[in-house]
């Protein structure tokens, strides 16, 4: 039998699928199966746009091609702490459309990245797991991906860091908590 290449649980004695005895993509064998379903079932990964200023403009596009309500935003202003230049003060630092359709569109201005089509997409992988997020940020940097930002606590997670993986995609791997979840 070929690959399951749409892994979804169901009730065979594997638990993968269908004559399938082998979990798929080795390394997960070694966490119960009961534990990984339960963490998982909090994890996510979600789409993560950049924008060369024009971000607020983009984050009421998609809102209106999906029917979304106001998306939560905030500006580079309201971070308290932090020094950014004036041009980007009432940038957007952080935008997310939440429920689209079960997933969240995430956004920001970023004023480090030389934004152009086609380097413009991250992936985000949140939960609330302190141990998933190491174990997973472990994992990538193994495989050798190039660490932008070191994971550590900042004013909106518990834990955050920014990779690129070996194949040229940016993550921001991240543990939030209740209380820093609302712009999750």
């Amino acid at each position: 039998m070929g690959p399951c290449f749409a892994i979804r649980y169901n009730h065979s004695s594997t638990g993968w699928c269908e004559g399938r005895s082998d979990p798929p993509y080795g390394g997960l064998e070694s966490r119960d199966r009961s534990e990984r379903r339960y963490s998982m079932a909090r994890a996510r990964i979600d789409p993560y746009l950049f924008f060369n200023g024009n971000c607020e403009e983009a984050m009421a596009y998609y809102a209106g091609i999906f029917g979304a309500e106001k998306p939560w935003m905030m500006r580079f202003r309201e971070v308290e702490g932090e020094t950014f230049g004036e041009d980007m003060l009432d940038k957007v630092m952080h935008a997310n459309i939440v429920g689209v359709d079960g997933a969240n569109l995430m956004m920001s201005d970023d004023p480090m990245r030389n934004v152009v089509k086609g380097n413009n997409v991250g992936l985000t992988y949140s939960t609330e797991d302190e141990a998933r997020v190491r174990e997973v940020w472990d994992r990538f940097v193994a495989a050798g991906a190039a660490v932008t930002m070191p994971l550590g606590k900042t004013f909106f997670a518990e834990l955050f860091g920014i990779l690129t993986d070996a194949f040229g995609v940016d993550w921001m791997i991240m543990q939030y908590t209740e209380e820093n979840a609302s712009g999750r």
